[in-house]
C-alpha cells in the first residue's frame, strides 16, 4: 500500500528541480519526500530516504522498491542499451536513481538492477544515451559512462519488443552478462531464448524441455 503520509496534508513550500532541457523532473515537498514527474505526467515516482513508489498518474501503485541504503536522487530516463537509438520522451519507463553506493534502475514492473556503485554521493539530473549526468555535493556537474546493456534488454522486454531483445542480448552475451541474461529471461518466461546463453549441458536439457 502506499505510504501513509500521502494522506497528510502537503508542507506549503516546494522546491522544483529542472532538467537538462528545463523540464521540470522533481518537486521537493517540505522535508517529507520527492515527487518525480514524467515529462508527459503519466507517471510519477514518489521518493522518500529508503523507499521509491512507481504511480500511474491517478496514483495507483504500480511497484515498490525498498532500498537498505538512503536513496539520494531519481530521474525518468529512456534506456535502450544503444546510444545511437533516440526515442520519444514519453518512452522514458525506467527510473534511474542513485544510493549512497551504487546508481541503480528501476522498470515499471518493479524489476530493480545496477548501473555500477560509486565512492560519492551522487545526485541523478538526466541518462542519455550510456552518459549519466549528475550533481556532487558542490553542485558541479559531472558525466559518467554506463553499461545500459543489461537495462536496455530489460526494457524491450517490458515493452514486448522482441527484435530489439535478441539483438541486446547478443550484446550482452558479448559482455560476458550470458549468466545474468539467461537467468533473467528464463525467471520472466523466456526459456526458448534463454536456452541461447546456457552452457552447461544440464541447464540446457532443462531449458530444452521448458521451451516444448
Amino acid at each position: 500500500s502506499l505510504p501513509t503520509f500521502l494522506a497528510a496534508p502537503f508542507y506549503w513550500f516546494c522546491t522544483i528541480f529542472c532538467g537538462l532541457g528545463g523540464e521540470i523532473v522533481s518537486f521537493f515537498f517540505g522535508w517529507r519526500f520527492f515527487i518525480i514527474l514524467r515529462i508527459d505526467f503519466r507517471y510519477v515516482a514518489l521518493m522518500s530516504k529508503h523507499s521509491i513508489f512507481i504511480c500511474s498518474a491517478d496514483l495507483k501503485q504500480l511497484a515498490h522498491i525498498r532500498q537498505q541504503i538512503r536513496i539520494k536522487g531519481a530521474v525518468w530516463a529512456c534506456v535502450t542499451g544503444d546510444s545511437t537509438v533516440e526515442l520519444a520522451p514519453e518512452r522514458r519507463r525506467v527510473l534511474v536513481f542513485a544510493t549512497l553506493t551504487h546508481v541503480k534502475y528501476a522498470l515499471l514492473d518493479g524489476d530493480v538492477g545496477c548501473f555500477c556503485s560509486i565512492s560519492r554521493p551522487v545526485y541523478p539530473v538526466a541518462l542519455v544515451g550510456h552518459r549519466f549526468f549528475y550533481l556532487d555535493r558542490m553542485q558541479h556537474l559531472h558525466i559518467l559512462a554506463l553499461d545500459t546493456c543489461l537495462a536496455g534488454l530489460q526494457f524491450a522486454l517490458l515493452e514486448q519488443r522482441l527484435p530489439d531483445m535478441l539483438r541486446l542480448a547478443q550484446r550482452c552475451k558479448a559482455a560476458q552478462l550470458g549468466t545474468a541474461v539467461q537467468t533473467y529471461l528464463q525467471r520472466k518466461g523466456y526459456p526458448e531464448v534463454a536456452l541461447l546463453f546456457a552452457t552447461e549441458p544440464d541447464m540446457r536439457l532443462a531449458l530444452a524441455m521448458q521451451s516444448g
